[in-house]
């Protein structure tokens, strides 16, 4: 991944602002946006939604979208913007991160959880051994890695698949421990961005059941 993937935020009126994706160019001359989209961010992109944009410098502004349609690219769609209506208002919009509320994704599907939910939940082993906190979840493209901090600094890189209990209430969720999981989990590679929590996961049927 090369994309720089912020963290969950608190907006204005204290509700989490989720980030669903980065503005990657400008396109034609009416003010259309290109868009990268994070994970299952695009979902979120509706009509009359509330997009918080973030300039590479800072700078927050809000905007109402106005119209969405599909890029060429996968992971990638167009978007207009109220009050943005010619090339030049949206070239300064250029790398702009793009987050919403987060009521705005809507409800997960049965037995999926949005990582949102899921980051700052404490992991456990299924004999009670905390292992880290969830700070977030990486797309691998063949399984969702949840990325969990331990308290002694380390990260251990832990798959999605072994993800047997969720109490998002609790803030508590139950992996199985699969033989040397931790050891290798613990030495994570370098890494160009950070997990983005704009995707669904949930816990693998039959995980951590008895016989």
């Amino acid at each position: 991944m090369t994309d720089d993937r912020p963290a969950a935020s608190a907006g204005s009126d204290g509700e989490k602002l989720i980030p669903i994706g980065r503005i990657s160019a400008v396109h034609g001359v009416r003010g259309w946006l290109r868009m990268q989209v994070f994970g299952d961010g695009g979902e979120a992109l509706r009509p009359g939604v509330a997009l918080q944009l973030t300039k590479p410098e800072g700078d927050v502004q809000v905007f109402e979208l106005r119209q969405v349609t599909s890029g060429r690219k996968g992971g990638e769609v167009r978007v207009a913007l109220e009050g943005v209506s010619e090339r030049s208002a949206a070239e300064v919009l250029r790398g702009s991160g793009v987050a919403v509320a987060a009521h705005a994704l809507g409800e997960a599907g049965e037995d999926e959880i949005w990582v949102h939910e899921l980051v700052g939940c404490r992991v456990e082993s299924e004999d009670g051994v905390v292992l880290g906190e969830i700070r977030g979840l990486w797309e691998t493209g063949a399984s969702d890695v949840l990325v969990v901090a331990a308290a002694d600094g380390r990260e251990h890189l832990v798959p999605a698949a072994l993800l047997c209990d969720v109490d998002v209430v609790a803030r508590r969720v139950v992996v199985e421990m699969l033989p040397g999981l931790i050891d290798a989990a613990s030495t994570a590679p370098e890494r160009s961005s950070d997990p983005a929590p704009g995707r669904r996961t949930g816990p693998a049927p039959g995980r951590c059941e008895e016989d």
